[in-house]
């Protein structure tokens, strides 16, 4: 029976991942706070990152703090920001800037800051609607 809930759960965390991914390429792609390289990568971050990495980051760490989830959302972040700047170069933003952020790795790094936030979300998502 433990079994079938954490399937469940997963599952659970997957959809809402999915979803928030989903909305967060919308919000980028119609307002071009970043710009995929080719725009097909939009897909890949969206099932690799949200679907995939952070639905397990939020599956592993769901009975840990606040805190030790967004630390680890934090760094699995930081570490694909500065993998696609250094590396993949999948994404660009217009003229360097973010809001109102202009040096490319305090960009990355307050990325990485809102991927941090994806398993807190997920966690206070949890805790509210499934009391866990």
């Amino acid at each position: 029976m433990r079994t079938f809930v954490s399937i469940k759960l997963l599952l659970f965390i997957i959809y809402l991942n999915t979803f928030i991914g989903v909305c967060n390429e919308i919000i980028a792609y119609t307002t071009s706070i970043w710009i995929y390289h080719p725009t097909w990568i939009a897909w890949v971050n969206l099932i690799l990152m949200f679907t995939v990495v952070m639905s397990l980051v939020s599956f592993i760490c769901i009975r840990k703090s606040y805190l030790f989830n967004f630390f680890v959302g934090f760094v699995v972040g930081l570490f694909y920001e500065f993998t696609d700047e250094f590396l993949l170069h999948w994404t660009s933003f217009p003229n360097n800037q973010f809001l109102f952020m202009e040096n490319i790795k305090i960009i990355r790094i307050f990325i990485a800051l809102l991927w941090g936030l994806v398993p807190v979300f997920d966690k206070l998502i949890l805790k509210t609607a499934c009391r866990i």
